[in-house]
């Protein structure tokens, strides 16, 4: 009784807690360089400990992205940060081993990966050195023992390791238009940072609405967003990051799960600026690419998973883009087909009644069962649900069931990524996944009864292997099969349809097309 008394008072104090508890823990249990440690061994599982830990903190670090207070406590965890640093990633595997110098920018869902497999089964933690005045893009991949040097522009979405000399540009791969805003003026406080604010702040509020709920285009249409009819969103946040009165989409647009709108651009003078986004009539984003300020694409224009679109980017009616930069390729899009439509626009109602179903089974079940208790009972009820699927014909069922699992891929799943206990998980969804493999996160890989994976297969973070495909909006499934010894590194798609052999590495932000075969021993 005491103890539920108190329960009120000890919430303002659990994210303190959270964040000094993994300072505390990173100290006694961080390494300094491993060089090839052996996979499952005390030296992987005391950095699979402090990854899980900072997993679990990325909400509340996101509230502090870019301020000093975020520099402050990186350098508690361990890392040498000097002033005027600006750091809007949350995505660090081992903070201890990061160096970076005066008056450097690194833009959000950038990937500072000091975790490398090597191709036995060993591992290195090697640091990762970003000199003064460096400039990193958005969702680029910085890995295995960098040295970058001074004054260095990484164009967003690139890869980058090795020795980089100074002086290097790197591309691999209500505001006004055209407005420019200082890094630390109050208009890009007010106009940029304050809005990236709101929206990480409320990114669980935006969990109650399913994928390309039909409230999307309504709330942007509100904020200022010009927005046509049959406009199909699936992840609205990436949206209201940026200002919304400069983005314009037309009829039939279509945006897939991992698109970034980048709200702003760094200019060479180290400024931001915002610039307006027009999508045309029946355009199709894929996962994981990125559209930056100034973009202007044509009616029936394809972008491929992982590209960057930029103001140079020359855009056609009809043409498939790919590639990091963006490039035309030789084979056109085909024509929409007429009232084919299968993706679904789940009725609002259904969206609320299945929320409030799956959290009164959530809280049933650890009322009931304890938190040990509650979490195994969770599992086997996941399971069992999720193998008896196919049987159910009601879709606000499906509806129930998909929430259940997404609950218990928030709060459960978390723990398991990069151990054995995610890949009997998988077993049990019906997935086919040999010996000493390593995954890091439930989301990794979809659709488990057309994935087989072998022995000694490698995934790092930001890794995505799905089965599924919308090719304009018509749903399509295909197997997929990764051979033994595979090491798929950051950022990496592998499309529906794939066949690797074995022994292949993906470097950084690799896209395997759908139904491509990899043949043995390629990197």
């Amino acid at each position: 009784m005491v103890i539920h008394r108190w329960c009120p008072f000890l919430f303002p104090i659990l994210p303190p807690f959270h964040l000094l508890f993994y300072v505390i823990c990173s100290q006694l249990l961080s390494s300094r360089n491993i060089k090839d440690d052996n996979l499952f061994s005390w030296s992987y599982y005391r950095w699979w400990f402090l990854d899980r830990l900072r997993n679990n903190n990325t909400f509340w670090l996101q509230h502090i992205l870019g301020t000093p207070l975020y520099n402050y406590y990186l350098r508690l965890c361990g890392a040498r940060i000097s002033p005027n640093t600006h750091i809007y990633t949350t995505i660090i595997d081992a903070p201890w081993l990061l160096e970076i110098g005066d008056g450097a920018w690194i833009a959000n869902e950038t990937y500072l990966n000091c975790l490398y497999f090597n191709d036995d089964d060993t591992f290195n933690l090697s640091p990762i050195r970003i000199g003064s005045n460096c400039s990193i893009g958005t969702r680029s991949v910085l890995f295995d023992g960098l040295d970058m040097q001074n004054n260095i522009i990484v164009q967003p979405m690139s890869s980058v390791t090795g020795f980089i000399a100074s002086e290097t540009i790197i591309d691999v791969g209500p505001c006004a238009a055209g407005d420019i805003y200082p890094i630390t003026s109050w208009l890009y406080l007010q106009k940029i940072w304050l809005r990236q604010l709101i929206v990480s702040s409320f990114h669980h509020a935006w969990l109650l609405s399913t994928a390309y709920d039909y409230l999307y285009p309504y709330v942007l249409r509100w904020l200022g967003a010009h927005i046509e009819e049959n406009v199909k969103i699936a992840e609205i946040d990436t949206f209201l990051s940026c200002p919304t009165n400069l983005l314009k989409l037309e009829m039939g647009v279509t945006t897939f799960g991992g698109v970034s709108i980048v709200p702003t651009e760094l200019t060479p003078s180290g400024d931001h600026r915002v610039d307006q986004i027009i999508l045309g009539s029946h355009t199709n984003l894929a996962n994981g690419c990125s559209i930056l300020p100034g973009s202007c694409l044509e009616s029936e224009t394809m972008i491929g998973n992982l590209t960057r679109i930029t103001r140079e980017t020359k855009s056609k009616s009809g043409v498939v883009l790919m590639g990091v930069p963006a490039r035309t390729m030789p084979f056109q899009m085909p024509v929409t087909p007429k009232n084919q439509d299968q993706i679904e626009i789940i009725p609002f109602w259904h969206t609320c009644l299945s929320h409030y179903v799956s959290k009164c089974l959530l809280l049933g079940i650890y009322s009931s069962g304890g938190l040990v208790g509650g979490s195994i009972i969770h599992t086997m009820f996941v399971c069992g649900l999720y193998r008896y699927r196919s049987y159910i014909r009601y879709q606000i069922i499906e509806q129930i069931i998909a929430r259940v699992n997404q609950d218990y891929a928030q709060f459960i799943c978390p723990f398991l990524g990069n151990t054995q206990w995610l890949i009997r998980l998988f077993r049990a969804y019906g997935a086919h996944i040999g010996e000493n493999t390593i995954i890091p996160d439930i989301s990794s890989i979809t659709d488990y009864h057309l994935m087989a994976i072998g022995d000694n297969v490698r995934l790092n973070v930001g890794t995505q292997i799905q089965c599924h495909s919308f090719e304009q909006r018509i749903f399509k499934l295909d197997p997929v099969s990764i051979g033994n010894s595979c090491v798929l590194m950051s950022g990496s798609i592998v499309m529906a349809g794939c066949k690797l052999m074995g022994n292949n590495r993906l470097c950084p932000l690799t896209l395997i097309m759908k139904n491509d075969q990899l043949p043995p021993d390629t990197h």
